[in-house]
């Protein structure tokens, strides 16, 4: 077969958000949260349902950013899906660009906050502000 069977052209994700629903295979999901909410904790977690968890460094003006990305496979409706899962580190200019973009290209943003520290959840709600994006909170419980 030829290589363009492979390709598959989809709506765009404006577009999915008006119909409220998607044809496509594969989601990006960025990973927000302050420090210490759980973030790769969460991402530890899936990864043992994951096939692949790539570091990715990213070199900006303080100091070398390392971005994790995780791919995850799902069921949704009988179907597979994919979802790549990538974690912002909290106050870094990877995640400050992303917020002035309105959380980046991706499909869904995830805002994890530690439900045991007092000011975790406030600086989720911050963190969601600047987000134009689809958004779920996610409440973690840190054991130490």
């Amino acid at each position: 077969g030829s290589q363009l069977s492979a390709v598959k052209i989809t709506p765009s994700r404006s577009e999915d958000r008006k119909r409220g629903e998607s044809t496509r295979d594969v989601f990006l999901c960025n990973v927000f949260g302050p420090k210490e909410s759980g973030k790769s904790s969460y991402l530890n977690r899936l990864i043992k349902k994951s096939e692949y968890d790539i570091l990715e460094k990213i070199e900006d003006s303080e100091t070398p950013t390392v971005i994790r990305n995780s791919i995850c496979k799902v069921k949704h409706k009988m179907e597979e899906k994919f979802l790549i899962l990538q974690e912002v580190p909290y106050e870094s200019e990877f995640q400050r660009d992303l917020l002035e973009k309105g959380g980046g290209d991706c499909d869904l943003a995830i805002i994890l906050y530690d439900t045991t520290l007092k000011d975790s959840f406030r600086k989720a709600v911050e963190i969601q502000h600047d987000i134009d994006r689809p958004t779920v909170f996610i409440g973690m419980f840190i054991l130490l």
